[in-house]
């Protein structure tokens, strides 16, 4: 019986002699491996993406909704309790995000009908890369993000740098739904945030909290008004009066969970039930999931053919390798000696190829994630393509079970060898 020594050393031995054969599976093998964890790397990269703007800073806000008449006790509740709990960074009545009309954004970023979106200001705008002398913006001035895309032609790029606009003054329009009531706002930029970092939208704004309360009781002046039109003629019981309500916010901090924060206030309390304030588009979310799970079914189901192909390879080989195997039975080899070498051979040849395809698929990576940094503007500057270290795991794994079953497969083969027979065939 030969050593662990000879076994290792007379499969390289083979794995040299028999180079065409072994390319074969070196190549099947490669490219499943390639296919599986280039695009496993990729869609597990844009889910992390996903899953950042899910959880960036401003869907770290959960809002409570209450009644008028529920006002001063959630008030107390919350300004008085939730304020000192040490998962809470900051507490504020709030407003929902407005479309704003840019006025004069044509001076600015050379193009008419744009828009910004205003939302009132919290403390954690000013940790993404803060750039301006002054914080909290007082009722005529805003904080604006740095890189805008998709908002005017400036430089013949689709993005505007918004430090430019630091110490300027912009001109604002907010309308309400059916445009008949308008509020006029000039607002002084005192400074910029890292929206990129932030994962926020490109147009997001943040202005003082009394701004967004006077817009929000000009959009309640307005929902009434519309609620008596629709009442007009109607009799009592069937008339809906909506009764005026009121927002409040809470900041998480980052090192917490925002859901399970929230069901804690749930068990803990009835007189609230707040939610969750997210920014990210659920079309765009459920379109890149979806895509990312149908890459990961076609990546996964390439890996399976390209075992199975190595797997009936082996198979054959020990068909066409039989005199060799009968000629080293002669030579004092036992079948178990035969089936480890054969298994050595086989190990060896699939980690080459697993070694090659992490190789390529970290190049891959790279290149794509220094090609989004230099050339796909800003907006696409924070995505990070990896190889991840669970996928190489899975690939490690597969490339040791299709070597161990090929082995498996082929031994009864190697069993079944009559080295006499084998031997006399061959003269």
């Amino acid at each position: 019986m030969l050593s662990i020594k000879d076994i290792i050393k007379t499969g390289i031995q083979d794995l040299k002699s028999h180079r065409k054969t072994n390319v074969i599976s070196f190549v099947l093998i490669f490219l499943s491996l390639t296919v599986y964890l280039g695009v496993n790397s990729y869609c597990k990269s844009i889910n992390d993406e996903i899953d950042k703007s899910v959880n960036s800073f401003v869907s770290r806000i959960i809002f409570e909704t209450c009644l008028e008449e529920q006002y001063e006790s959630v008030e107390k509740l919350i300004f008085d309790e939730y304020s000192k709990d040490k998962r809470v960074r900051e507490v504020s009545e709030f407003y929902f995000e407005c479309e704003t009309s840019w006025l004069d954004s044509e001076e600015y970023v050379h193009t008419k009908d744009n828009y910004l979106h205003i939302l009132n200001c919290f403390e954690a705008v000013f940790d993404y890369d803060y750039k301006g002398e002054k914080k909290k913006p007082d009722v005529d001035e805003i904080i604006i993000p740095r890189y805008m895309f998709d908002i005017g032609v400036y430089d013949e790029k689709n993005f505007f740098n918004g430090d430019e606009l630091i110490g300027k003054t912009i001109k604002l329009q907010y309308s309400t739904y059916n445009d008949l009531d308008r509020l006029d706002y000039e607002f002084k930029v005192i400074g910029t945030y890292d929206n990129l970092e932030a994962r926020t939208k490109s147009t997001l704004s943040f202005v003082n909290l009394d701004v967004m309360l006077e817009i929000k009781e000009m959009d309640d002046k307005a929902d009434l008004e519309l609620n008596l039109l629709l009442n007009e003629g109607l009799p009592v019981e069937e008339q809906y009066i909506p009764e005026p309500q009121r927002y409040f916010a809470m900041y998480v901090k980052e090192s917490e969970d925002v859901d399970k924060f929230i069901n804690d206030i749930k068990d803990e309390t009835e007189l609230v039930n707040p939610d969750r304030y997210v920014m990210a588009d659920p079309t765009v979310i459920g379109y890149y999931e979806y895509v990312a799970g149908i890459g990961n079914l076609i990546s996964i189901l390439l890996l399976l053919i390209g075992v199975v192909n190595i797997i009936i390879s082996s198979l054959n080989e020990v068909k066409e390798r039989k005199w060799e195997f009968a000629l080293k039975m002669s030579m004092g080899y036992t079948r178990s000696d035969i089936t480890k070498v054969f298994f050595i051979e086989k190990l060896i040849n699939l980690f080459k190829a697993l070694v090659l395809s992490i190789i390529t698929v970290g190049l891959f990576c790279a290149g794509i994630t220094c090609y989004s940094k230099m050339f796909l503007e800003y907006w696409k500057k924070t995505y990070l393509y990896l190889v991840y270290p669970d996928n190489v795991v899975i690939a490690i794994v597969v490339v040791s079970l299709t070597a161990l079953i090929s082995v498996i497969a082929a031994r009864e083969s190697i069993k079944n060898i009559e080295v006499a027979k084998e031997l006399k065939s061959d003269n």
